[in-house]
Formats: C-alpha cells, structure tokens, sequence
C-alpha cells in the first residue's frame, strides 16, 4: 500500500490536482469530524472533492466509469483510479457493506487511504497487537481470552500477578476497558465458587 500512494502521489506523474473522495459515517456535530475538516480543506485548495456519506451512500460502474453517490445524489462523483484519492473516515467498520465499498474501489485501481486491509486489522485490537510485534514493535504482554471458561488459562499464560487491563476486541473511546487486579478477583471468584 505504501508503493502504490508514493507511485500515486509522484509530483513527476500528475501536474493537475487531485480528486479527493472522503467516504464518511462521522456525526458533524462531534469536534472530532475529520471528514468534514478533509472536505473544508480540500475546497480551500481548490481540490475537486466529494464527500460520499456511507448511510445510503452507493457506487455506479456504466460506460467504464465509476461513480461514488450520495442518495439523494443522481450525478455522483467520478472516481478516477489516474487522479482519485479516497479518504475512508468514520466508523466505516461497523458494516460490512461500508467496507465492502472500499473492497470495490480498490479492485477499480483507486489509491484508498485507509486500505481495507488496514481498516480491518486496525478494528481487532488483538489483531493490530499482533501485527505490530510482527513489524518489531514492543508490545505489552496480551493473551486473547476466547471466553469466561478460558479466562484461568488466559490468566496463567499472562504471567503476571500486577493490575492488568482488559480490553474487548473491538471498540473505542474505552468502551469495555477495565483496569483489574484480576489476580485478587480470581482468587476470590476460586474461594466463593
């Protein structure tokens, strides 16, 4: 992914500007809205932009052209693979089908940043940890759980007796997180049961 956006971005190869497409579920009232912030900036530019909302959001391909619409939007947005960069934002991992959008831009050629790849390694936290120790980041210590019956096992792989933090396997903004002494709450779930 990262020699495709270098090849794409190559200054040499495209003297015009660029096509930006942002794929978004973000709520414009959150101060985090980056999809509307990339659209602002991108028009301040003078890039020409689309801002594709993903609920009922679709894509078109007729006449060899792919088109990126909104619904209540019959024209869309040719997406370029030449030209067109699209931006993925929001909570686009949260269907299926929003992913499956990027899936069909990039089999078109498009230079989608986030890949679909990415998009799901990075909503599995086990998953991304493994990825990143793979490339040779330190990592805590992690042990998946699979389920309340393993959770002893789990523990013991861990090897540690200090406060852990739990984590389910996908979320945000510390939803499901819990700081534990789960040692002492082994314990005293062994000496009740």
């Amino acid at each position: 992914m990262v020699t495709k956006f270098n090849q794409f971005v190559s200054e040499a190869e495209n003297k015009k500007p660029y096509n930006l497409v942002i794929l978004s579920h973000d709520d414009p009232e959150d101060p985090n809205f980056t999809g509307q912030r990339l659209f602002d900036e991108a028009k301040k530019m003078n890039f020409p932009c689309y801002m594709m909302e993903l609920e009922g959001g679709y894509i078109t391909y007729k006449n060899s052209k792919r088109v990126v619409h909104n619904k209540d939007d019959k024209t869309g947005f040719e997406v370029d693979p030449e030209n067109t960069l699209v931006m993925v934002r929001g909570s686009i991992a949260s269907r299926h089908s929003w992913s499956d959008m990027v899936t069909q831009l990039e089999r078109a050629g498009a230079c989608c940043i986030n890949s679909r790849h990415c998009i799901d390694v990075c909503h599995d936290k086990y998953r991304t940890s493994l990825f990143l120790a793979e490339v040779g980041l330190r990592q805590p210590k992690s042990v998946l759980v699979a389920g309340k019956d393993s959770s002893l096992e789990a523990f013991k792989q861990l090897g540690s007796d200090f406060p852990i933090i739990l984590k389910t396997v996908t979320g945000t903004k510390g939803v499901g997180v819990l700081f534990q002494n789960l040692l002492l709450q082994l314990k005293q779930s062994l000496i009740l049961s």
